[in-house]
């Protein structure tokens, strides 16, 4: 009897901790990637629709997903708040229809800033607020100039 308590409880301690350290974290501003797996037999590319909502407290937003190639169907987000953020896909294929997950949205740790915005009128910031200077050219017209 005391062994059959110890392999149980052995046994759930370690489903508990696989629950707890599989829960994926991906930085704010980085990439979240979901691949979904599917073998289909027609075009993939246009008869497929695949879509994500995800959500997190007062923010929703539904990204389009699409066909990798090789049965692979992904859906790529960037979260731009931090917190824990739901998601459920909605497909034509059932397959693909209602898969739900979650992740842990954490602070960034890198030099990631965020994607930039317009801010007052002629200048450009990093979501976190550091400014960003633009550098652009017009390389392309000197193939049209004379060397000398």
């Amino acid at each position: 009897m005391k062994i059959k308590n110890i392999l149980l409880l052995t046994t759930l301690l370690i489903k508990v901790n696989i629950f707890l350290f599989s829960q994926q974290q991906v930085q704010q501003w980085d990439r979240f990637e979901l691949v979904l797996k599917h073998t289909y037999a027609g075009n993939s590319f246009k008869n497929v629709d695949l879509t994500a909502t995800f959500s997190s407290n007062d923010t929703v937003y539904t990204v389009a997903g699409f066909y990798d190639g090789d049965n692979i169907f992904k859906i790529r987000f960037m979260p731009q708040k931090i917190g824990t953020w739901n998601y459920v896909t909605k497909s034509n294929i059932s397959q693909l229809n209602n898969k739900k997950g979650y992740f842990e949205c954490v602070k960034t740790d890198t030099d990631n800033h965020g994607i930039v915005r317009v801010s007052e009128t002629y200048n450009f910031k990093y979501a976190d607020g550091k400014r960003y200077y633009p550098i652009g050219t017009t390389a392309y017209a000197w193939q049209h100039k004379e060397i000398k």
